[in-house]
Protein backbone atom coordinates (compact mmCIF):
# COMPACT_ATOMS: atom_id res chain seq x y z
CA UNK A 1 0.00 0.00 0.00
CA UNK A 2 0.92 3.27 -0.67
CA UNK A 3 2.09 4.99 2.33
CA UNK A 4 3.07 8.46 0.54
CA UNK A 5 3.00 10.38 -3.04
CA UNK A 6 4.51 13.89 -3.38
CA UNK A 7 4.84 16.02 -6.28
CA UNK A 8 6.98 19.01 -6.27
CA UNK A 9 6.24 21.58 -9.58
CA UNK A 10 6.02 24.99 -9.75
CA UNK A 11 3.77 25.05 -12.76
CA UNK A 12 0.03 23.54 -11.38
CA UNK A 13 -0.25 22.17 -15.17
CA UNK A 14 3.01 19.92 -14.97
CA UNK A 15 2.03 18.84 -11.48
CA UNK A 16 -1.32 17.60 -12.73
CA UNK A 17 0.67 15.66 -15.91
CA UNK A 18 3.18 14.50 -13.83
CA UNK A 19 0.74 13.04 -10.72
CA UNK A 20 -2.09 11.93 -13.27
CA UNK A 21 0.09 10.39 -16.39
CA UNK A 22 3.29 9.68 -14.75
CA UNK A 23 3.25 8.68 -11.30
CA UNK A 24 0.09 6.65 -11.56
CA UNK A 25 0.78 4.56 -14.26
CA UNK A 26 4.26 3.85 -12.50
CA UNK A 27 2.38 2.46 -9.54
CA UNK A 28 0.11 0.66 -11.50
CA UNK A 29 3.20 -1.22 -13.35
CA UNK A 30 4.85 -2.00 -9.83
CA UNK A 31 1.45 -3.51 -8.65
CA UNK A 32 0.60 -5.47 -11.80
CA UNK A 33 4.34 -8.00 -11.30
CA UNK A 34 3.55 -8.35 -7.80
CA UNK A 35 5.46 -5.63 -5.91
CA UNK A 36 3.77 -2.59 -3.77
CA UNK A 37 5.26 0.84 -3.51
CA UNK A 38 5.56 2.32 -0.65
CA UNK A 39 6.44 5.94 -1.24
CA UNK A 40 6.75 8.00 -4.35
CA UNK A 41 8.79 11.19 -4.52
CA UNK A 42 8.99 13.41 -8.08
CA UNK A 43 10.24 16.82 -7.53
CA UNK A 44 9.87 18.32 -11.74
CA UNK A 45 12.64 20.21 -13.09
CA UNK A 46 12.27 21.95 -16.90
CA UNK A 47 14.60 22.60 -19.58
CA UNK A 48 13.78 24.53 -23.05
CA UNK A 49 15.09 23.17 -26.28
CA UNK A 50 16.77 25.00 -29.37
CA UNK A 51 13.26 24.98 -30.79
CA UNK A 52 11.20 26.29 -28.15
CA UNK A 53 10.07 22.93 -26.87
CA UNK A 54 9.63 22.34 -23.07
CA UNK A 55 11.47 18.94 -21.44
CA UNK A 56 9.87 17.79 -18.34
CA UNK A 57 12.68 16.21 -16.17
CA UNK A 58 10.56 14.08 -12.80
CA UNK A 59 13.36 13.32 -10.71
CA UNK A 60 12.30 10.20 -9.26
CA UNK A 61 12.76 8.63 -5.84
CA UNK A 62 10.91 5.03 -5.51
CA UNK A 63 10.47 2.75 -2.22
CA UNK A 64 9.42 -0.45 -2.91
CA UNK A 65 8.46 -3.38 -1.44
CA UNK A 66 9.59 -6.55 -3.07
CA UNK A 67 8.82 -9.46 -0.39
CA UNK A 68 5.71 -10.65 -2.08
CA UNK A 69 7.04 -10.29 -5.34
CA UNK A 70 7.28 -13.43 -7.84
CA UNK A 71 9.54 -12.02 -10.36
CA UNK A 72 12.55 -14.17 -11.13
CA UNK A 73 14.78 -11.74 -12.55
CA UNK A 74 16.24 -8.06 -11.31
CA UNK A 75 13.34 -6.20 -10.19
CA UNK A 76 15.48 -2.61 -10.52
CA UNK A 77 15.91 -3.18 -13.91
CA UNK A 78 12.11 -4.22 -14.33
CA UNK A 79 10.77 -1.14 -12.45
CA UNK A 80 13.15 1.20 -14.70
CA UNK A 81 12.19 -0.52 -17.71
CA UNK A 82 8.38 0.53 -16.21
CA UNK A 83 9.48 3.74 -15.79
CA UNK A 84 11.12 4.86 -19.11
CA UNK A 85 8.03 3.32 -20.78
CA UNK A 86 5.80 5.29 -19.27
CA UNK A 87 7.90 8.47 -19.75
CA UNK A 88 7.88 7.06 -23.41
CA UNK A 89 4.03 7.28 -23.91
CA UNK A 90 3.50 10.56 -21.89
CA UNK A 91 6.04 12.18 -23.89
CA UNK A 92 3.90 10.55 -27.33
CA UNK A 93 0.67 12.02 -25.96
CA UNK A 94 2.56 15.62 -24.88
CA UNK A 95 3.89 15.98 -28.75
CA UNK A 96 1.87 18.24 -29.70
CA UNK A 97 1.57 20.61 -26.89
CA UNK A 98 5.57 20.84 -27.74
CA UNK A 99 6.53 19.01 -24.26
CA UNK A 100 8.44 16.30 -23.65
CA UNK A 101 9.51 13.93 -20.58
CA UNK A 102 12.54 12.84 -20.11
CA UNK A 103 14.07 10.94 -17.19
CA UNK A 104 17.66 10.18 -17.12
CA UNK A 105 19.18 6.94 -15.53
CA UNK A 106 20.87 9.61 -12.93
CA UNK A 107 17.53 11.28 -11.42
CA UNK A 108 15.83 7.64 -10.77
CA UNK A 109 16.32 6.40 -7.63
CA UNK A 110 14.89 2.77 -6.17
CA UNK A 111 15.30 1.19 -3.32
CA UNK A 112 13.43 -2.00 -1.77
CA UNK A 113 12.12 -2.00 1.77
CA UNK A 114 11.26 -6.03 1.81
CA UNK A 115 9.41 -6.32 5.00
CA UNK A 116 10.50 -8.99 7.70
CA UNK A 117 9.58 -12.06 7.12
CA UNK A 118 7.95 -13.51 10.41
CA UNK A 119 5.55 -10.38 9.23
CA UNK A 120 4.97 -11.35 5.72
CA UNK A 121 3.12 -14.42 6.30
CA UNK A 122 6.18 -16.61 7.95
CA UNK A 123 7.51 -17.76 4.88
CA UNK A 124 11.46 -19.11 5.05
CA UNK A 125 12.92 -19.40 1.74
CA UNK A 126 16.81 -20.65 2.51
CA UNK A 127 19.04 -21.71 -0.81
CA UNK A 128 21.87 -23.59 -0.50
CA UNK A 129 24.61 -22.91 -3.69
CA UNK A 130 28.27 -21.65 -4.79
CA UNK A 131 28.03 -18.28 -3.92
CA UNK A 132 28.54 -16.83 -6.95
CA UNK A 133 24.96 -18.16 -7.90
CA UNK A 134 23.62 -16.99 -4.78
CA UNK A 135 22.04 -14.00 -5.85
CA UNK A 136 19.94 -14.85 -8.84
CA UNK A 137 19.01 -17.98 -7.20
CA UNK A 138 17.87 -16.55 -3.64
CA UNK A 139 15.60 -14.73 -6.31
CA UNK A 140 14.62 -17.57 -7.86
CA UNK A 141 13.73 -19.82 -5.07
CA UNK A 142 11.99 -16.52 -3.93
CA UNK A 143 10.08 -16.67 -6.86
CA UNK A 144 9.00 -19.97 -6.90
CA UNK A 145 7.36 -20.01 -3.14
CA UNK A 146 5.81 -16.29 -4.65
CA UNK A 147 4.26 -18.28 -7.42
CA UNK A 148 2.86 -21.36 -5.20
CA UNK A 149 1.27 -18.85 -2.83
CA UNK A 150 -0.27 -17.60 -5.87
CA UNK A 151 -1.54 -20.40 -7.08
CA UNK A 152 -3.24 -21.20 -3.40
CA UNK A 153 -0.43 -23.28 -2.16
CA UNK A 154 0.05 -22.18 1.58
CA UNK A 155 3.68 -22.42 1.93
CA UNK A 156 5.72 -22.42 5.32
CA UNK A 157 8.97 -23.02 4.13
CA UNK A 158 11.00 -23.70 0.61
CA UNK A 159 14.30 -24.87 0.50
CA UNK A 160 16.44 -24.78 -2.71
CA UNK A 161 19.76 -27.23 -2.61
CA UNK A 162 22.00 -27.60 -5.69
CA UNK A 163 24.59 -29.28 -7.05
CA UNK A 164 27.06 -28.69 -9.89
CA UNK A 165 28.15 -31.00 -12.35
CA UNK A 166 31.27 -29.79 -13.72
CA UNK A 167 32.28 -30.05 -17.03
CA UNK A 168 35.63 -30.58 -19.37
CA UNK A 169 37.78 -27.12 -19.94
CA UNK A 170 35.30 -25.39 -22.08
CA UNK A 171 32.32 -26.37 -21.42
CA UNK A 172 29.42 -24.89 -19.50
CA UNK A 173 28.51 -26.57 -15.93
CA UNK A 174 25.29 -27.92 -15.38
CA UNK A 175 23.48 -27.40 -12.23
CA UNK A 176 20.68 -29.51 -10.49
CA UNK A 177 17.97 -28.80 -8.58
CA UNK A 178 16.51 -30.10 -5.15
CA UNK A 179 14.01 -28.74 -3.58
CA UNK A 180 11.96 -29.25 -0.56
CA UNK A 181 8.64 -27.68 0.44
CA UNK A 182 6.56 -26.88 3.76
CA UNK A 183 2.55 -26.55 3.25
CA UNK A 184 0.30 -26.06 5.74
CA UNK A 185 -2.12 -28.76 5.95
CA UNK A 186 -5.22 -26.62 6.40
CA UNK A 187 -7.25 -25.79 3.69
CA UNK A 188 -4.39 -27.70 0.96
CA UNK A 189 -5.82 -27.14 -2.16
CA UNK A 190 -3.76 -29.72 -4.11
CA UNK A 191 -2.12 -33.14 -3.74
CA UNK A 192 1.58 -33.18 -3.24
CA UNK A 193 1.68 -34.79 -7.03
CA UNK A 194 0.04 -31.54 -8.20
CA UNK A 195 2.45 -29.46 -6.54
CA UNK A 196 5.38 -31.22 -7.73
CA UNK A 197 4.29 -30.64 -11.03
CA UNK A 198 3.46 -26.79 -10.40
CA UNK A 199 7.13 -26.56 -9.39
CA UNK A 200 8.36 -28.41 -12.75
CA UNK A 201 6.54 -26.00 -14.87
CA UNK A 202 7.92 -23.15 -13.25
CA UNK A 203 11.12 -24.28 -13.60
CA UNK A 204 10.85 -25.68 -17.49
CA UNK A 205 9.37 -21.84 -17.79
CA UNK A 206 12.30 -19.71 -16.68
CA UNK A 207 15.10 -22.63 -16.45
CA UNK A 208 16.25 -20.88 -19.88
CA UNK A 209 16.49 -17.53 -18.23
CA UNK A 210 18.54 -19.13 -14.90
CA UNK A 211 20.83 -21.09 -17.97
CA UNK A 212 21.62 -17.55 -19.46
CA UNK A 213 21.89 -15.58 -16.03
CA UNK A 214 24.41 -18.42 -14.63
CA UNK A 215 25.97 -19.14 -17.75
CA UNK A 216 25.29 -22.90 -17.46
CA UNK A 217 25.01 -25.64 -20.12
CA UNK A 218 22.18 -27.14 -18.91
CA UNK A 219 19.31 -27.36 -15.56
CA UNK A 220 18.62 -30.54 -14.18
CA UNK A 221 15.30 -31.14 -12.47
CA UNK A 222 16.35 -33.45 -9.05
CA UNK A 223 13.50 -34.45 -6.51
CA UNK A 224 10.89 -32.26 -5.08
CA UNK A 225 9.91 -33.06 -1.69
CA UNK A 226 6.47 -32.00 -0.40
CA UNK A 227 6.21 -31.63 3.54
CA UNK A 228 2.55 -31.83 4.93
CA UNK A 229 3.04 -31.57 9.00
CA UNK A 230 1.24 -34.21 10.79
CA UNK A 231 0.93 -36.46 8.52
CA UNK A 232 2.63 -39.19 8.72
CA UNK A 233 3.83 -40.44 5.37
CA UNK A 234 7.44 -40.76 5.68
CA UNK A 235 6.78 -44.06 7.49
CA UNK A 236 4.15 -45.41 4.91
CA UNK A 237 7.16 -44.69 2.50
CA UNK A 238 9.38 -46.86 3.85
CA UNK A 239 7.23 -49.20 4.91
CA UNK A 240 5.64 -49.72 1.43
CA UNK A 241 9.50 -49.29 0.11
CA UNK A 242 10.37 -52.59 1.97
CA UNK A 243 7.36 -54.87 1.17
CA UNK A 244 8.40 -53.65 -2.73
CA UNK A 245 11.90 -54.98 -2.03
CA UNK A 246 11.21 -58.20 -0.16
CA UNK A 247 8.42 -59.09 -3.28
CA UNK A 248 11.20 -58.80 -5.19
CA UNK A 249 13.89 -61.09 -3.32
CA UNK A 250 11.34 -63.60 -2.86
CA UNK A 251 10.53 -63.64 -7.01
CA UNK A 252 13.91 -63.64 -7.11
CA UNK A 253 14.56 -66.28 -4.92
CA UNK A 254 12.21 -68.78 -6.64
CA UNK A 255 13.87 -68.33 -9.91
CA UNK A 256 15.29 -71.16 -11.24
CA UNK A 257 18.74 -69.94 -12.39
CA UNK A 258 19.37 -67.90 -9.09
CA UNK A 259 18.35 -71.44 -7.23
CA UNK A 260 21.12 -73.26 -9.57
CA UNK A 261 23.20 -70.01 -8.92
CA UNK A 262 22.62 -70.43 -5.14
CA UNK A 263 23.77 -74.29 -5.91
CA UNK A 264 26.69 -73.67 -7.51
CA UNK A 265 27.80 -71.39 -4.71
CA UNK A 266 27.32 -73.61 -2.21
Amino acid sequence: MVEEIMVIAENPTYHSIIRSHYVNPILSGIQAVGMEPVKVLVRVETRTLGDGRRVLIPLTYLAVDDSQSYILFDEEELITSIVQKVAENLTEKLKGRGLLVYVPEEVLRIEFTTGDVEERGKLTVLVDCPEEYREELERFAKGVAIHLREKGVDVNNLVLSTQVFHAPIGKKVDLKLDFAVTVKPEGLKYSREAIEELIHGIVQKYGPFLIKRLNLGAIIMGNIHVIVPGEDRASGIVISQKERILEEVEELTQSEEIQELVTILR
